[in-house]
């Protein structure tokens, strides 16, 4: 491969060149690939054993042809080499070989070439363009004999060594007619050489070097000078003016262009080089005048003076090992910009070779320093900062390998249809329209149809465009619909999702996401959804599995499996950097941790982190706009709620602030992550994502990043963050594989100066952070008291007990001095446990108190020592303070781990292990066809935590009330529940009604064991169902209202009722006669006829009879002078019924419930005296 077919000498305008120097310009491609003509032989003018060498593009890769004739083998085996073996026979003709040649050339190298026969001709196309060796025979005995012709020289792309570049240079100049020109480049080392003599090289040929450092000398002193212009419009310059002289319409300096770069975004601003006519008087100084360009239409004005001076480009080179599937974009930063790629994605190994500008006209770029990247998605990351002020060759140590920790989940999905070719994992995915990119790292292939996990995701995938990997054997489909975080299954569908875009609802869970893609397979199907309100927590719910899901638009189904949600879809994880804080004097309504703000006046814009005194705010992720003198800084979206700032503002900033764990002193941190409730595995995954390559504009949910640097708000993308304090401040000790922190065995490991909180309750252990003073932080022996199985809306309380029973220990604590009436804080005269929850309820007890009232329930934001902070009244006004004063010693208080209301499937509280515990949890419901059975578990917090998994049970007694009194009403002090005055009956249904429902209510019930249990309702068929029993616990009783005057007979129907103490469930009340209709078989007969009792009752029997009368018997209703032959006539005494019937008859006696939900209890004696009487 000739360098002469790749290097351009300009002896005109003294310009070095690679020949595509022009391409970036005209944004074409001038390379060309190489076209060889082979002529063979017959067979019979071969040997076996001849060979031909070949090279594909650039040569990338060598080969060598051989022929083994008649299997009598010797293959070469030439090193570094691949062969291609071609078989052919003694009487093969030339036409024979010509064509066995290509089909082993297709066969074994078709990635590389095309080969096609023609008589004896074979042509061989490389399939890539670029600069190329060419094709030729051995030498020796092993020589074919063969005629090479080369018809198209291949050219371009082939990347060179600066000293083969020098070796090119000084042979051409050593010719004759070159020796009265100026030598252009010298070499110091084998690895730095000096472009000499004013001898010019462009930005582009520059990309083709590799090996070795390049600087200029003679350019400064005015000899090339390098000015920024601004095109006119439709007057951009061409590559044909490269090389026309340029002349300021003002100065009349003139010179001629060597090169131009006008690739800015808005294609008007350029740079230009530019050899000036006269360097001593052509200065090119005045930074507003107009330019014509001799022979052009191309015009503009320059926009600076410009400057002169040397060029340095120094060469790096990265060693160590990389991965290689795919193969990791290596990227550089210089001075806060990134430097465009035109590497690719490096050599076999990942590896890069490259020059980098570090000093432009005489002045260094950034100091020289340089930070060099690989952050490729799902490998552990790497970076070095480099000094290159001295230039030279300059080793890169990096290395990247597969992290096991983010190789699996993806950042993306993609639905594909049309697939005609499968695709491969580990390739790069390319949109054929966007130019979109991304890493494939799953395949869910179901035939045609299917989705990619992606990674790396660049650019935006467009529908219906086609998409290919990067394989041998390409992968190709058809975008179906455009890039999704979540995966939803679906059958039963009713109606098409037909609408992209439109919002997808879960009917129960109330997950929230736009369509992005649907793959509809009639009934089934897959959707593709996308998270599109980061501010809505809808969009980060999950899908049940079996829920009814909606569009707003159209479409309805039934979700087949959970939804599985990838990386992008966790942006509720937010990354706040402390960088200000300002003063304030005054502050209406609140703002919590993790608002955003902004100055009502100014327009800056911040997160608000907390007040760190009564004078001063701290903000994270400042925009770095000032804010202004005595403004609001408000709340986005409530600006009701505001701080007025001081006058002045005090402005200061500020990368520190103190976090704790609980109970634990304060250390200084400048990131705050917040987890949203995830587990650490996620967050580490989020925290990837954020600082991969390509973690910029181009990313779907990009995050900005605010590091302070040098007190200045420096706003990064992901790809470029180190670690929030870097050189010239005092820099943090970088975390290089993940720059918020590694994750190793479960655990995150948090880069030093981050803050990790709000992270799901099974990963409070899962991590070990750094402060800001480089010193190891643990969390304490973090643990969860946690109760599963529970759906929202579920009353959830888990109380200390006083041993191992049901027993709530109500007196942990007692009350201190001055615990007044109003106060916001409650003092008690213990040292408030370790375990004691950081903020929620403590129930204070006044002993003195008679009525139900003695039980307050209040909320309380934080707790230090003896102190409860911040009490609220979660009862009345709800309002702040105390609503009595509590009495020295005498009144009590407790603290109960969990007592909320469920708002999902599991109700948790972290808190710090100190001993162990015993508890009772209780669960309860009441909500009509919704009420459990009340739930109550024993069970012991231990330094492992405490779990435990509720089985809920539909209460079948509760939820159909009957007919009862007004208001009961539950004296929880004396145990009692009192039917009012008003009332002469209670049902025992309607008794079980109200009881479920008491008993879910906060503030009396839910620190106390259940009021009673119930059985029945068994359905036994026939229309028969067993009767209510109800059972009171705990020595409660029911107790009619006292009466005065005459006395008044009450009666308890509709069921059984036991319990009570001594086995006893009515309460003695004065002027009361209480009639308890109960019975001894409780059965429930919902039928009306004879024949359906009949039918139970020999349902009954051991053994069957003949069946006699039936007579009827109504304890409230009957009357004794009725015949009792119809339940219409009943009698009102068992006596007066058992007298009817005929001793030896088989006849029955039925009593009447009627309430279909019970059996009538009496206190008659019931004596029977009649042979076999039913």
């Amino acid at each position: 491969m000739a360098i002469s077919q790749d290097w351009i000498i300009d002896l005109v305008d003294k310009k070095i060149s690679h020949v595509q120097f022009k391409d970036e310009i005209t944004g074409t491609d001038s390379s060309l690939a190489e076209i060889t003509e082979v002529t063979v032989l017959a067979a019979s003018g071969i040997t076996t054993g001849d060979y031909f060498l070949l090279y594909s593009a650039t040569d990338a890769t060598g080969y060598y042809v051989w022929y083994d004739k008649d299997s009598g083998g010797g293959n070469p085996a030439i090193t570094g080499k691949t062969g291609i073996e071609v078989d052919i026979a003694a009487a093969n003709t030339s036409t024979n070989v010509a064509s066995a040649t290509s089909s082993a050339i297709n066969s074994i190298a078709g990635a590389d070439f095309t080969a096609s026969p023609s008589a004896a001709v074979v042509t061989i196309t490389n399939d890539a363009k670029g600069s190329t060796t060419d094709a030729s025979d051995s030498s020796g005995g092993t020589s074919t004999g063969f005629t090479f012709n080369i018809t198209t020289q291949g050219i371009g792309k082939t990347v060179w060594t600066v000293n083969a570049l020098y070796s090119f240079l000084q042979g051409e100049f050593d010719e004759l007619n070159n020796l009265d020109e100026d030598i252009p480049i010298s070499a110091q080392t084998p690895t730095e050489y000096t472009m000499i003599n004013g001898w010019f090289i462009d930005e582009v040929s520059i990309k083709y070097l590799k090996g070795g450092a390049l600087q200029t000398s003679g350019w400064a002193s005015g000899k090339i000078r390098q000015i920024n212009y601004n095109s006119n419009s439709s007057f951009h310059m061409a590559s044909a003016d490269i090389g026309r002289t340029i002349t300021g319409t003002t100065t009349a300096d003139a010179g001629a262009i060597l090169f131009f770069d006008e690739r800015t975004v808005d294609n008007d601003q350029g740079r230009l080089w530019i050899r000036p006519t006269v360097p001593a008087n052509d200065l090119f100084d005045n930074g507003s005048e107009a330019y014509t360009i001799a022979g052009s239409s191309a015009a503009g004005v320059f926009t600076a003076v410009s400057v002169s001076g040397e060029n340095t480009w120094a060469n790096i080179y990265t060693l160590g090992a990389l991965e290689t599937i795919p193969k990791p974009i290596t990227y550089i930063f210089q001075g806060g910009s990134y430097i465009s790629g035109w590497w690719g994605r490096g050599n076999a190994t990942s590896h890069i070779d490259i020059l980098v500008r570090v000093k432009e006209a005489g002045s260094e770029i950034s100091s020289g320093v340089i930070t060099v990247f690989v952050r490729q998605y799902a490998d552990l990351y790497d970076n070095f900062e480099i000094d290159l002020t001295a230039g030279g060759r300059n080793a890169i140590p990096l290395a990247s390998q597969t992290d096991p920790n983010n190789n699996t989940l993806g950042e993306a999905y993609l639905l594909y249809d049309g697939q005609t070719s499968n695709f491969t994992v580990g390739k790069i995915l390319t949109g054929q329209t966007s130019g979109a990119t991304a890493e494939i790292i799953a395949n869910t292939d179901s035939g045609t149809t299917g989705y990619l996990t992606l990674g790396n995701v660049t650019g935006t995938f467009d529908n219906d465009e086609a998409i290919k990997d990067d394989n041998t054997t390409q992968g190709v489909a058809v975008v179906n619909g455009t890039i999704g975080d979540t995966i939803l299954n679906f059958d039963a569908e009713t109606a098409g999702f037909t609408t992209l875009g439109q919002i997808i609802t879960g009917q129960t869970t109330f997950a929230r996401r736009a369509l992005t893609g649907v793959q509809d397979d009639g009934a089934t199907g897959t959707l593709l959804l996308q998270v599109s309100d980061t501010a809505n927590v809808d969009h980060f719910k999950t899908y049940n599995d079996n829920e009814t899901i909606t569009g707003a638009s159209n479409g309805s189904a039934t979700s087949n499996g959970v939804s599985i949600t990838n990386t992008s879809g966790f942006a509720d994880i937010k990354v706040w950097f402390m960088n200000v804080e300002v003063d304030f004097t005054s502050k209406n309504g609140v703002i919590n941790e993790g608002d955003a703000v902004t100055g009502a006046s100014s327009g800056a814009t911040a997160i608000f982190l907390g007040e760190k005194d009564s004078n001063t705010l701290q903000l994270a992720n400042w925009s770095g706009t000032s804010f202004t003198v005595g403004e609001q800084l408000q709340k986005i979206g409530a600006t009701s709620n505001y701080y007025v700032l001081t006058n002045p503002t005090n402005q200061t900033a500020n990368h520190l602030i103190n976090r704790a764990f609980q109970l634990q002193s304060a250390y200084p941190y400048s990131v705050l992550v917040d987890c949203a409730g995830r587990k650490v595995a996620q967050a580490y995954e989020w925290l990837k994502y954020i600082t991969r390559e390509k973690a910029n504009v181009s990313q779907i949910r990009r995050q900005i990043l605010y590091p302070l640097i040098s007190s200045t708000v420096t706003q990064q993308d992901g790809e470029e963050y180190i670690s929030a304090r870097v050189s010239p401040d005092t820099a943090y000790v970088q975390s290089k594989a993940s720059p918020f922190g590694t994750f190793s065995g479960g655990k995150l490991f948090g880069a030093q100066g981050v803050w990790i909180q709000d992270m799901h309750s099974d990963d409070i252990q899962a991590f070990q952070l750094v402060d800001a003073n480089s010193t190891i932080q643990n969390p304490p022996n973090f643990q969860v008291v946690k109760v599963t199985g529970v759906v929202s809306g579920d009353k959830v309380t888990v109380f200390r007990t006083t041993g191992a029973n049901n027993i709530v220990n109500k007196a942990i604590f007692t009350s201190a001095s001055g615990n007044n009436i109003a106060n916001t804080t409650f003092v008690v005269n213990e040292a408030i446990p370790a375990d004691t929850p950081s903020s929620g309820i403590i129930r204070i007890i006044d002993v003195s108190d008679t009525t139900n009232d003695k039980e307050r329930r209040y909320s309380y934001s934080s707790w230090t020592t003896s102190t409860f902070s911040g009490i609220t009244k979660t009862f009345g006004d709800s309002s702040p303070g105390l609503d009595r004063s509590y009495t020295l010693t005498d009144d009590t208080a407790f603290v109960p781990y969990i007592d909320t209301t469920a708002s999902s499937t599991e109700v948790s509280q972290t808190i710090i292990y100190t001993a162990s515990r015993n508890l009772v949890t209780w669960v309860r419901r009441f909500n009509n066809s919704t009420t459990i059975i009340p739930s109550e578990t024993i069970g012991t917090l231990s330094s492992s935590g405490y779990l435990n998994s509720i089985v809920r049970t539909t209460d079948p007694i509760a939820g159909e009330p009957a007919a009862g009194p007004a208001l009961l009403v539950f004296d929880f002090v004396n145990k009692k529940i009192i039917v009012p005055d008003t009332d002469t009956t209670l049902n025992v249904q309607y008794l079980v009604d109200r009881t479920r429902e008491v008993e879910d209510d906060f503030q009396n019930a839910m620190s106390q064991t259940s009021i009673l249990s119930a059985t029945g309702k068994d359905n036994l068929g026939g229309g028969v169902y067993t009767g209510i029993t109800a059972n009171l616990l705990d020595g409660w009783q029911v107790k009619f209202a006292d009466r005065t005057g005459s006395e008044v007979q009450c009666f308890i129907s509709g069921g059984n009722l036991v319990g009570g103490p001594a086995g006893n469930p009515i309460a003695v009340s004065t002027n009361v006669r209480v009639v308890q209709i109960s019975s001894s078989a409780a059965v429930i007969a919902k039928s009306e006829t004879d024949t359906n009792l009949f039918y139970a009752i020999e349902g009954l029997r051991k053994t069957h009879r003949g069946v006699g009368k039936f007579f009827y018997w109504d304890p409230v209703n009957g009357n004794n002078s009725s015949s009792g032959l119809s339940d219409t006539t009943p009698v009102q005494t068992f006596a007066q019924a058992q007298s009817l019937a005929t001793s030896g008859a088989n006849d029955t006696i039925i009593c009447l419930a009627k309430a279909t939900s019970g059996i009538v209890t009496v206190d008659e004696t019931l004596p029977i005296t009649k042979n076999n009487l039913r």
